[in-house]
């Protein structure tokens, strides 16, 4: 009989460990979105609409110009953000659902990974996938210009305007598209629903809701000269997009209330477990970022609607 020492076994549930592994899943989420075929496809249509347009944008009443750096970002970086859009919508629900799809959910769910991790994971690897993707805009920009000759490419501004302005408008989809992908079942409807709505909400206009802080993830805009850069416009801008994203973050709290694990429940079922889930940390989590929404929410209706009517 031969005596065998097992090693001693270590466990770790510290919060660093816990970010460490909600790390660890985001990557591995990422490779299994870069990897997909729908990913590829309407990531590769979206480049090629990029590049046509991009050979047009330079255009002024007909006149050639320099492919300068504003003119890639303006027309061709705004419409390749709708299949940005997309991809968030329709990649939200395959990763909230992927391990019911893959049929390994209930042994996930058995792990001892506390459900806040499990979602980041989620949303922080559809943060990474809207990074890549925003690259993709820099590479194409860069090497349109070279096309035509022109080298001023300008990489500051690239970046700047890229993940210093528009990123946040698509993190704070990514919060709408995880809410709803974790209320519906079925991640199909939830994208059909997030198409709708995200094109429902520009009608809102026509239907008599005009101001910006009614109408999710709208905005004051910005505008770029090459003579005074931005000028005052990104301020207001950043202001409506705080304002977005403190209710961002309630959509968030809220999917995290109802975050289906285990058995499939009834609807009973769920809003009983998310009445347990609502304790101390989710009281103030949603308490703070409502609070300061609506109070952003009052300033900008007041500047708006008294001070400059």
């Amino acid at each position: 009989i031969t005596a065998i020492k097992l090693p001693t076994v270590k466990y770790n549930y510290s919060i660093g460990q816990r970010i460490k592994t909600m790390w660890s899943l985001s990557n591995f989420d990422l490779k299994f979105i870069i990897k997909n075929w729908a990913f590829l496809i309407i990531a590769g249509v979206g480049l090629l609409f990029l590049i046509l347009i991009s050979m047009t944008a330079g255009e002024v009443f007909g006149t050639k110009t320099y492919p300068v750096t504003w003119q890639m970002l303006m027309l061709p970086g705004t419409f390749f953000s709708l299949f940005i859009n997309v991809l968030t919508f329709l990649f939200a629900g395959m990763l909230i659902h992927r391990g019911a799809t893959s049929r390994m959910g209930n042994l996930i769910d058995v792990t001892p990974i506390p459900n806040w991790v499990l979602l980041a994971s989620k949303f922080l690897a559809l943060i990474k996938m809207q990074i890549v993707l925003l690259l993709i805009i820099v590479i194409a920009g860069v090497s349109i210009q070279a096309f035509h000759g022109y080298y001023n490419f300008e990489l500051g501004h690239y970046f700047f305007e890229l993940y210093g302005l528009k990123l946040i408008n698509f993190v704070i989809w990514a919060f709408l598209a995880i809410f709803i992908q974790t209320i519906f079942k079925n991640y199909l409807l939830g994208f059909f629903v997030l198409l709708l709505l995200s094109i429902g909400l520009q009608f809102l206009p026509m239907l008599g809701v005009e101001q910006a802080i009614f109408n999710f993830n709208s905005g004051s805009g910005y505008s770029y000269s090459d003579m005074n850069g931005y000028g005052n416009s990104i301020a207001l801008y950043y202001v409506y997009k705080i304002y977005w994203f403190l209710f961002g973050i309630v959509l968030y709290a809220v999917a995290l209330l109802f975050w289906r694990r285990g058995i499939p429940m009834s609807a009973k079922e769920t809003f009983s477990n998310a009445k347990k889930r609502f304790n101390g940390t989710f009281t103030a989590l949603i308490a703070v970022s409502l609070i300061s929404f609506f109070a952003i929410g009052s300033y900008i209706y007041y500047v708006n609607n008294v001070q400059n009517i």
